[in-house]
């Protein structure tokens, strides 16, 4: 059963300062690691949605630091091409809620929306890396699909640049601290996905909103806890004024729990471009 966002904001906060005060030396990283993580969080039906809803999910985890090759099961390749020294080609993924008929008053005359999935190629460019500050620019492109019992349909694509700068702290204790800006851009049939109505509205492609996120991780012993915060801005967005959309601001949030059950012997050294997330 999930605490209302009010106070998991307030017990995040705490929890972060918590997290800050705990220590684990660690140097180097497993080679590979098996765990399992429980996931929180809380988020509308979709963007624009003024009904939201609470999601607990156990998932399973996998981790390979390989020389030219590292997999995470959370971000699928972690790291496909090295480009050079400041350029690295990786996978994004995304998904979208199922949303019921009942989900929200704006709906109730039309047929709900099944569950989504987005994945596509994301380009890293390096800024600046001073120390344990880091500034890059991210660059992923999705491709979105949906499936239901009759089949599986094209969403369209979806574009979102941002900025993610990354405070790590290795020395004493694995400690991370991401924040993150950025633009959202689709196609028309990615847009009217969510926000079409048919004979009523159509929405066309472009802008869709600005949004930005603050997240914490840290690890101690075997156990990971991730904090998560993301606030979107959806005004002057091509979509703004369809009559699905019920509010143009919205926050979510959440936490994952990991527990890192079996690992590797053999440690080796930490690589930059597998601890960016």
């Amino acid at each position: 059963m999930f605490i209302p966002l009010r106070s998991t904001v307030r017990f995040s906060l705490i929890g972060i300062l918590l997290l800050a005060s705990a220590s684990t030396a660690a140097q180097t990283l497993p080679r590979w690691e098996i765990g399992g993580g429980l996931f929180g969080v809380h988020l509308p039906y979709y963007r624009g949605a003024a009904k939201s809803r609470n999601l607990f999910l156990p998932y399973p985890i996998l981790r390979v630091r390989g020389d030219k090759y590292s997999v995470d099961s959370r971000d699928s390749a972690r790291r496909w091409f090295h480009l050079s020294d400041r350029m690295t080609l990786s996978m994004s993924l995304g998904w979208g809620l199922p949303v019921p008929k009942e989900s929200t008053g704006a709906r109730k005359d039309l047929d709900g929306l099944p569950p989504s999935l987005e994945f596509g190629p994301k380009l890293s460019i390096r800024l600046t890396r001073k120390g344990k500050h880091n500034l890059d620019l991210k660059l992923p492109l999705r491709f979105g699909v949906a499936a239901d019992f009759s089949g599986v349909y094209y969403q369209g694509w979806l574009a979102s640049p941002y900025l993610y700068y990354l405070y790590q702290h290795w020395d004493g204790g694995r400690f991370r601290v991401g924040a993150a800006s950025g633009f959202r851009y689709s196609n028309q049939s990615f847009q009217n996905f969510y926000y079409g109505v048919p004979d009523v509205y159509q929405a066309s492609g472009g802008y869709g909103g600005w949004w930005n996120s603050l997240a914490m991780y840290k690890q101690v012993g075997n156990f990971e806890l991730t904090l998560y915060v993301r606030y979107d801005f959806m005004e002057g967005a091509t979509f703004a004024d369809s009559p699905l959309v019920e509010t143009r601001r919205y926050l979510a949030g959440g936490a994952i729990l990991t527990w890192w059950f079996l690992r590797s012997k053999v440690m080796v050294h930490v690589d930059q471009r597998d601890t960016d997330g």
